[in-house]
């Protein structure tokens, strides 16, 4: 039976997955267990009645005996026994979570060994040391969060699946480089477990940090781009076209707010606009209006005052001055002075 099955007064008895566990404290103070259990078909929330329970870990898998119960009409699980599962009650993980239609360890395999059989021997060893490289993880590893074989061990499905295709593929066209291509289909998503964070149960919780940027995680073992210097010395021109092909792809707000989110400084390259409306200039006011317009471009933002002293803050309190309103004072000239050398051409 699963979830979605469930019933008022149903009996259920199997293994689920905690999605979410906490002990509460119902309104006459007594501790209880509030639980988000799921399967393949949905997830349900669970409560158990007994607050000297734990709650047992999210992500991990347990043993259930409940009853289906409505609640605002929304069905629940009235749990009355939990426990955590074990290695001898093997568990079918396809009623939980979808998953590859093969055994992960059947396709690896299949996959070690058309790696042991290039017959390069320089993309030979690449290859089998990326796979080690790898390790167990690629026995639950799904392809994508989303898209393709985002299943559990779908990483080898979709592997296994394109091996296959290549095969097929030289029988066809014998001429081909056999060893690169076999290489290049078991490589070429191997980063994904680099690029996405997984349980062992193979659901993706989120991106990783390097996978939520550009995304060439291959990139991190590249010796060119190992230390700042190196990246300096070799930017131009291949890590700076890479750059400038994917920030392309977003706004400058949207660049703002991924590097936020994986806590990486930036700022952006504002225009003389933005610059005016940024609201931090606006809070240090480093722009500033005067309380008498400019006698030729009127009222117009101005430099504030940069340093903020405490006692003597001062302040800006006259727009910019024309050319040569103040002739007479730097020169010490009287009116008729000045105006002579006015008449003069002088100034």
């Amino acid at each position: 039976m699963y979830l979605s099955d469930i019933k008022r007064d149903d009996r259920f008895e199997g293994y689920l997955i905690v999605r979410s566990a906490e002990q509460r404290a119902s309104a006459n103070g007594k501790n209880y267990l509030d639980m988000t259990l799921a399967d393949k078909s949905g997830s349900i929330n669970a409560k158990m009645w007994d607050g000297t329970v734990q709650p047992p870990l999210a992500g991990s898998i347990v043993k259930v005996r409940a009853t289906g119960n409505e609640f605002n009409g929304r069905m629940q699980l009235r749990v009355e026994k939990i426990r955590a599962a074990e290695s001898r009650d093997q568990v079918d993980m396809s009623a939980l979570i979808p998953c590859a239609p093969r055994d992960p360890n059947e396709m690896l395999g299949e996959v070690v060994r058309a790696a042991d059989h290039i017959a390069d021997p320089d993309l030979r060893r690449i290859t089998c040391e990326l796979l080690d490289r790898a390790g167990d993880k690629l026995l639950t590893f799904p392809a994508a969060k989303q898209m393709h074989h985002a299943e559990r061990s779908g990483l080898l499905h979709h592997t296994t699946t394109m091996l296959r295709a290549a095969n097929a593929i030289m029988s066809v066209y014998p001429q081909l480089n056999a060893s690169l291509l076999i290489a290049g289909v078991i490589v070429h998503d191997l980063a994904k477990i680099d690029e996405m964070d997984a349980d062992t149960l193979g659901l993706v919780s989120d991106y990783s940090v390097d996978g939520k940027l550009i995304g060439h995680i291959e990139l991190l073992e590249d010796p060119r781009y190992k230390t700042n210097d190196l990246r300096c010395k070799n930017y131009i021109p291949d890590l700076q076209d890479l750059i400038r092909g994917w920030v392309r792809q977003y706004t400058k707000k949207e660049l703002e707010a991924m590097m936020d989110e994986v806590a990486i400084p930036c700022g952006p390259v504002l225009n003389m606009k933005e610059a005016i409306e940024h609201p931090h200039i606006k809070a240090r006011e480093m722009l500033v209006h005067t309380p008498t317009p400019h006698p030729l471009l009127g009222d117009m933002p101005v430099q504030g005052v940069v340093a903020k002293l405490s006692k003597t803050p001062g302040g800006v309190y006259t727009p910019a001055p024309t050319l040569g309103q103040h002739n007479r004072e730097v020169f010490g000239l009287t009116p008729e002075q000045e105006a002579a050398l006015r008449a003069e051409g002088v100034i």
